[in-house]
This record gives C-alpha cells, structure tokens and sequence, in this order.
C-alpha cells in the first residue's frame, strides 16, 4: 500500500485556467510543479493572481483545492440564474445577536466552501446584519465590501466587461433584494 504522502493526486485544474480562490481573489494557473514541503515532494499549482499586478506567486497543493476553497469560476447562465433567484432569497442565518465571531467564522467558511451561489447569500446575510443591528461593527463592514468585490471581479471576468459594468449588473441583484 502506499504511503499517502506519495500518492499521485488528481489534478483538477490546468494551466490556463482561471480559478476562484476563496476569499484571497482570482488567479490563474501558470504551472504544475513539484515542490519540497517538510521533506517530502508535493505537486503544487503555480497561481499569478489576475487582478494585482504582482511579481509574488501562490502555491496552492494538489488535492488541497477544496480545503483551500478552490473552484472554477462561475458559468454566465449561473450569473444569470442568481439574478433571478434573487428575487425569492429568504435569509439562511438568524439575525445578528451576541456572537457576532461565531457568525462571522460561519459566513467565512461558506463564501470558502461554497461557490458563486453561496457569495450572494452570504453578502445579502451581512447586509441584513448591518441593517437590522443598525451598528456598523468595521468588520462586518470590510467583510460585506470584500465579498461584493469578489462577486463583482468574478462577473466581469466571466461576462469580459469593465469592473464598472460588472458592479452595476450586481446592483440589479441588490435592487431585486431591495437592498437598495
């Protein structure tokens, strides 16, 4: 049997593609590589963020995307679907009490684990949050602003249309669950 430290695991995404990575923004696969980690040999995807002109890299193991909360972008029929299941969006956490940590940790792991989906109803929960508490706790603030860049970077990244273009066709979504 093989040591699962030596097992060959399987690749999920290849160069080229363009990859969600949690809430740390939007990269693009440039290669496939091994690389030493704690003395042992581990494939590891070579990431280039897209949206910050940097020189760093990111190394991101293979098998590890879902741990990471890696995944492929969203489809534009899933854009499109969002939009129109907005409009019967019923909150999925309980209003902001006490533990606003606990709350905070929760909706971090499910922007994390979850897909496109799951961003919208996470930002429409927070902004629930702000509204009903009628405090603006910083955190919670840069949180909601975060994942509204997220969401916004990804449709104008699926949709190729300015960052501009793409935060107007959110505000449609906003306006369907009269946020605004």
């Amino acid at each position: 049997m093989e040591n699962l430290s030596t097992q060959k695991k399987k690749v999920k995404f290849k160069v080229g593609d363009i990859i969600a990575l949690s809430l740390k923004g939007f990269y693009r696969v440039e290669a496939i590589d091994k690389m030493a980690f704690a003395g042992t040999e581990q494939e590891v995807y070579i990431l280039g963020n897209i949206l910050e002109k940097t020189i760093h890299k990111t190394f991101l193991p293979v098998g590890a995307e879902k741990a990471q909360g890696a995944r492929t972008l969203v489809k534009e029929k899933e854009i499109t679907a969002a939009e129109s299941k907005v409009e019967s969006f019923e909150l999925s956490f309980e209003p902001l009490k006490n533990n606003s940590n606990k709350k905070m940790i929760a909706y971090e792991k499910r922007v994390k684990v979850g897909g496109y989906w799951s961003m919208i109803e996470v930002y429409l929960n927070v902004c629930y949050d702000l509204y009903t508490t009628k405090r603006l706790d910083k955190r919670y603030v840069a949180f909601k602003d975060r994942v509204k860049e997220l969401i916004c970077s990804e449709i104008a990244l699926v949709l190729d249309i300015t960052k501009d273009s793409a935060t107007e066709r959110f505000q449609t979504i906003e306006k369907k669950a009269q946020l605004h």
